[in-house]
């Protein structure tokens, strides 16, 4: 292998991108933003096409409103699910996933209790099951109530 060549091909080629638009009025950090932009776009995408938390698909719909109700539905649980996430990282400086988070999150149950009293019938009580350390700091930090 020719080492020399090798070096200046990645000098003067490897690792470059370019990028051409044709919006003469931008300014070179306006498109690079923008540019660096259509991957959080993309990401948005690849949530709604998540099979587990925020899906998409499949639709069991067959009118135009009813399938413009189910996206609007995945795109505002979507929104939820990341002001969710946003409110976790700014009280805790949470640093997973969205994914994680709301994987977390489902494992926190709770519970109601009915008991039995002898002059009223039946008494509710609603309580937060146990949780473990990571549940009950976000749990608090969520304001989720006990």
């Amino acid at each position: 292998m020719d080492e020399d060549a090798l070096e200046t091909l990645a000098r003067d080629w490897l690792g470059r991108l370019v990028l051409v638009t044709d919006r003469d009025d931008w300014t070179t950090q306006n498109i690079i933003r923008a540019y660096r932009g259509q991957s959080e776009v993309e990401a948005v995408f690849e949530h709604l096409k998540d099979p587990v938390h925020v899906m998409l698909r499949p639709q069991y719909h067959w009118t135009d409103q009813k399938l413009h109700v189910h996206v609007f539905t995945c795109v505002m649980s979507y929104l939820l699910a990341r002001l969710l996430h946003l409110k976790a990282q700014r009280a805790l400086g949470y640093g997973r996933s969205m994914e994680r988070l709301l994987e977390t999150l489902s494992e926190v149950r709770r519970v109601t209790v009915i008991r039995s009293t002898d002059k009223r019938g039946l008494r509710l009580h609603t309580q937060i099951e146990e949780m473990d350390p990571e549940e009950a700091e976000l749990a608090e930090a969520l304001a989720i109530p006990s």
